[in-house]
């Protein structure tokens, strides 16, 4: 059985060959500070819903670090709710929290989340300390919204590494993500994050790999059972079948 450093290359290959490039996100084409919005929102509200709230907020002028941070809660929500949107108070506390972050810690300047000398470890870990944002929202607003080479691992990633025999079930969060990292990247992920270029393109990769592995965990890497017979990654299992999970 291949290692997943040895197996990578083939496993970025064959997801897109079967679930083509990802669909362009709603941090596409947007400001920096709409980006990260886009992405926080998506994550609570999913696409279709994230786009509508996006373009309410953006209308009522409260798409901007200052009007988001001294925004009541409540008003966030009945601006939302003229326009149709039902949106809890859970889904959008994160996005006001981030907001009121970047006031606080940076004056409202979504440019310091784009120094190159701040490295990728260290926004993570500031992005993370937001509650209701943790390791996975920073990761995937470092991936998605500032092209910085990370990986929001999901549970069907985790499904799909354990099956493969390339994680433990018992490994942590920061584990699989490490390793990941470590095999998409080799030698690429060492070097200075001043080398942009290289860490759009090793983002890039790492975006048509999560968007992959979400494909192959909702068609076929299923939680109660696999369907690995159509699998995109079946001749990457190991020898006698898939190994056992919880996830």
């Amino acid at each position: 059985m291949p290692t997943l450093d040895e197996a990578f290359d083939t496993l970025h290959s064959a997801l897109v060959a079967r679930f083509g490039l990802p669909p362009a996100p709603h941090s596409e084409g947007v400001g920096p500070f709409e980006a990260i919005c886009a992405v926080l929102l998506e994550r609570n509200l999913g696409h279709p819903k994230a786009a509508a709230a996006l373009d309410v907020l953006r209308e009522s002028d409260l798409l901007t670090p200052d009007r988001l941070a001294g925004a009541d809660l409540v008003e966030l929500i009945d601006s939302l709710a003229e326009h149709g949107l039902a949106v809890s108070a859970g889904a959008l506390a994160p996005l006001q929290r981030f907001g009121r972050w970047l006031v606080e810690h940076h004056d409202g300047r979504i440019e310091a989340l784009f120094d190159p000398h701040r490295s990728t470890e260290w926004l993570r870990g500031e992005l993370a300390s937001i509650k209701g944002i943790g390791m996975a929202g920073a990761d995937a607003l470092l991936l998605y919204a500032l092209k910085r080479p990370t990986y929001p691992l999901d549970r069907a990633t985790f499904r799909v590494l354990v099956r493969h025999g390339w994680l433990d079930p018992t490994d942590a969060y920061d584990e699989a993500r490490d390793l990941l990292l470590d095999c998409a990247s080799s030698d690429a992920y060492k070097v200075d994050e001043r080398h942009h270029a290289e860490y759009r393109d090793l983002a890039e990769d790492l975006i048509e790999v999560a968007y992959g592995m979400y494909q192959v965990g909702r068609r076929y890497c299923k939680a109660a059972a696999p369907r690995c017979d159509d699998c995109p990654l079946v001749s990457l299992l190991p020898e006698g079948g898939y190994r056992q999970t919880d996830a």
